[in-house]
């Protein structure tokens, strides 16, 4: 940030126009940092659930609160099942941002309410923390993922810290057993990725010199250097292919074959 701010960082530039900002939190930050980790605001909603039934005292205003944490979760979900992203419309744009606001300030109010003690300064700690990281970003450019990166896991202490107070039965062995599912699905999912890749890399060194047709990797959205389209240029000089070699991708060439 300091590199940034005296314009000594090759990789990012400041920018102070209102419009840009507001755009970057609307379409960047909030999306990037909330919108797009539905597990994340899915296991948040729940664990709350938890933790207002606990509590003897039930406050209106924490019940509205659940109410508007849950119903963005549900429509997280909904929202990639219909694939809504794909329809570019500036109104549903500005729903998102509302939306996004009025959950975390019902996120805050919940904490206010229902948590006691240290627990509920440090979480509301770590909140502040989160802006503070992420302060800066609203006037520099680019923003993308990586960036994200100190929130992310400042949000999974939060998640943490709320798994504790919720006194959830059993939830050693529900812990367990979900780190095993995740573990198995990701170990075939990335050993898939390996195959296909291992595969590709044959395919390019064996025909060097000659114009190729490669195929994109399958589940591509995990891994960096093979989104074609968005790091075209990255994904040829990673892989030391020519600027004139057409690349398609793993849809198109299931066709082709």
């Amino acid at each position: 940030y300091i590199s940034v701010f005296h314009s000594k960082d090759i990789y990012a530039m400041r920018s102070f126009s209102i419009n840009g900002m507001f755009d970057k939190i609307k379409d960047v930050i909030f999306t990037d940092l909330i919108f797009n980790n539905i597990i994340f605001n899915l296991l948040l909603s729940i664990i709350c659930l938890f933790i207002y039934n606990k509590n003897k005292t039930k406050s209106k205003i924490s019940i509205i609160s659940l109410c508007i944490m849950c119903a963005f979760s549900l429509y997280l979900i909904f929202y990639k099942i219909y694939n809504l992203e794909e329809i570019n419309l500036s109104l549903i744009s500005y729903f998102n941002f509302i939306f996004i606001v009025m959950y975390l300030i019902s996120f805050i109010v919940f904490i206010t309410e229902n948590l006691k003690g240290n627990e509920k300064v440090f979480i509301l700690f770590l909140i502040g923390c989160i802006c503070f990281i992420v302060g800066p970003l609203f006037v520099v450019n680019p923003v993308d993922n990586r960036c994200m990166l100190p929130p992310y896991v400042i949000m999974v202490l939060i998640l943490v810290i709320l798994f504790d107070n919720a006194k959830i039965k059993n939830i050693d062995q529900i812990l367990k057993f979900s780190s095993i599912f995740i573990s198995f699905m990701f170990l075939l999912l990335y050993g898939a990725i390996f195959r296909y890749e291992y595969i590709r890399t044959k395919y390019i060194n064996n025909h060097k010199g000659e114009d190729l047709v490669l195929y994109g990797l399958p589940s591509d959205e995990y891994i960096f250097y093979d989104h074609m389209k968005e790091y075209l240029y990255n994904f040829k000089e990673f892989y030391n292919i020519k600027d004139d070699v057409k690349l398609v991708s793993y849809k198109e060439w299931k066709k082709m074959k």
